[in-house]
């Protein structure tokens, strides 16, 4: 395995692969800018799924919270349906006489217009998706049958080994500069990621750096982890699958970015049961994403 070194942070080419869609499914925003009439605005959408910009379409009901703040924090919530592609996850789609090729699923990708002002405050602006928290389980049941679900742990009857139980949730960001770009405040995420790089003028090559914040402190090392973020670039690799890997070291993560395109960095972090969700699974989960485009 190639490793390149990036001052003290080691970046690992490397394939990653998810055994649980519903639980480890990548959840993101894309941002398409236009400077086509001054002074220009953005289209944004949700993602899911594993492939840029969009893979599976989101159900409404796992969505918390969807808008846009300006450099100062200032907020415009987008509104969008909550049982918006309702079952979407169990559909397989409609077939069509005469179109033997495949199937197609109508879905809404809550894709929304924001339309900037000639007055505009200057600097960065955050488009922010969270998901509510979500309960996984997967577990064999006395059937050697392997079986998942929304249920909490305690919920689930016949099972002869449990496999997994998390609550997670899920924070997407992306970022867009009118006039220049300026240092993103901090939104308060439980887990957050936050550029240290002017990600309006990444080019290949260059190296991309991340300020990592857990309940708004520097993420530390705990026990015998070592946290990593993860990258994946619409021309890297191959169907989302292959990625990189920068360890996190005094709460920033660093990737240098081989390729053009779009890219998305994420973080999972998994952390033992707390008191009151004791019974009701084994782990808690948080998840950051932020994508940004390479020149």
């Amino acid at each position: 395995m190639e490793r390149l070194s990036v001052s003290i942070i080691v970046i690992t080419i490397s394939i990653i692969l998810f055994l649980n869609q519903s639980a480890h499914a990548h959840f993101f925003l894309s941002i398409t800018e236009s400077k086509a009439h001054s002074p220009g605005h953005i289209m944004v959408s949700l993602g899911w799924g594993y492939a840029l910009p969009m893979d599976d379409f989101l159900a409404g009901d796992k969505l918390a919270t969807y808008a846009i703040y300006d450099p100062d924090l200032k907020k415009m919530e987008f509104p969008f349906d909550a049982g918006a592609n309702k079952g979407v996850e169990l559909n397989k789609g409609k077939k069509y006489p005469g179109f033997p090729g495949g199937t197609m699923l109508e879905g809404d990708a809550y894709c929304r217009q924001v339309l900037f002002k000639e007055d505009a405050p200057q600097g960065t602006y955050q488009v922010v998706a969270t998901m509510k928290k979500t309960q996984f389980t997967s577990w064999i049941d006395n059937k050697g049958e392997k079986r998942r679900s929304r249920q909490p742990l305690d919920q689930i009857k016949g099972a002869r080994e449990i496999r997994e139980s998390i609550i997670y949730q899920s924070f997407a960001k992306a970022f867009t500069a009118v006039g220049k770009w300026t240092q993103p405040k901090a939104l308060g995420h439980d887990l957050e990621l936050i550029p240290l790089t002017d990600l309006s003028q990444v080019h290949v090559g260059d190296v991309v750096s991340f300020k990592v914040l857990f309940m708004g402190k520097p993420l530390q090392p705990k026990g015998g982890e070592w946290p990593e973020i993860k990258a994946y670039g619409e021309l890297y690799g191959e169907g989302g699958i292959y990625g990189l890997k920068g360890m996190i070291f005094q709460g920033v993560g660093k990737i240098r970015v081989p390729t053009p395109g779009r890219w998305l960095v994420t973080l999972f972090l998994r952390r033992p049961v707390t008191k009151e969700l004791v019974g009701k699974c084994l782990d808690v989960g948080y998840k950051a994403s932020v994508t940004f485009r390479v020149r």
